[in-house]
């Protein structure tokens, strides 16, 4: 990793600044923290010690973040014309409840048999991991199945594990020269994740991922509900 890339993880993870994501053209700034709209000018006014570097490092992050992401409302993932589309499988890989569950169901018998043939093969997956299987009858060419975490307090590396969820997913989507990802709202729900959390992890490591890997042109994160879609925007 070069020292552009190691700044902008600097910056994003608060080292220097603490960044806000936002969709929002007003500058707000706060406490020791920038959102994505605010200007460079305000940026400055604020952080007047900050180089020149670290602006461009700040520029180019909102930047890939604002080209190559997008936060959809409430949907279906199932009906999204992507290359590939991520669920939140369990480890057994056997299909289950909610967005997996759809999948499954809209995406025919063709993915479960491809699941039960990985599994065969590899085992469980484990919290982190990814495989990836045809979409069967889905509008999409893959979908990407990796088992997000369950919340047990955050002491038991659930961070690393989630961010990892969309790591290799990202990276499988590479693999199978998938251009377009959509993403449901990984461990929102019955995992218990902290919402807030989780939507702080998703949205910094996707954008950290296309900042260095430019094969993927878009990320869409397909919310579940609106709750979602308002903290995945905040």
């Amino acid at each position: 990793m070069n020292r552009r890339m190691l700044v902008l993880v600097e910056v994003l993870l608060g080292v220097i600044l603490h960044v806000k994501y936002s969709f929002s053209q007003t500058p707000i700034i706060g406490y020791d923290e920038v959102s994505w709209g605010a200007s460079i000018e305000t940026v400055r006014q604020h952080y007047p010690k900050i180089t020149d570097l670290q602006f461009n490092i700040i520029d180019d992050g909102r930047r890939v973040f604002e080209e190559n992401v997008n936060i959809g409302g409430k949907g279906n993932i199932t009906s999204l014309k992507v290359d590939a589309i991520v669920t939140t499988a369990n480890s057994g890989l056997l299909g289950g409840g909610g967005v997996d569950g759809a999948i499954h169901r809209a995406g025919g018998s063709q993915i479960l048999e491809e699941c039960k043939a990985i599994r065969e093969k590899q085992g469980k997956l484990p919290a982190g991991g990814a495989v990836i299987t045809s979409a069967g009858n889905l509008p999409a060419k893959y979908v990407i199945h990796n088992v997000g975490p369950v919340w047990e307090g955050g002491a038991h590396d659930e961070s690393v594990k989630l961010a990892n969820c969309y790591l290799n997913s990202l990276q499988l989507a590479i693999d199978n020269d998938c251009k377009t990802v959509a993403f449901p709202n990984i461990s929102i729900g019955v995992f218990s994740y902290p919402k807030q959390e989780a939507a702080k992890i998703a949205l910094k490591t996707v954008t950290d991922f296309l900042s260095e890997y430019r094969e993927i042109e878009k990320v869409v994160f397909c919310c579940f509900d609106e709750e979602n879609y308002g903290i995945f925007l905040g």
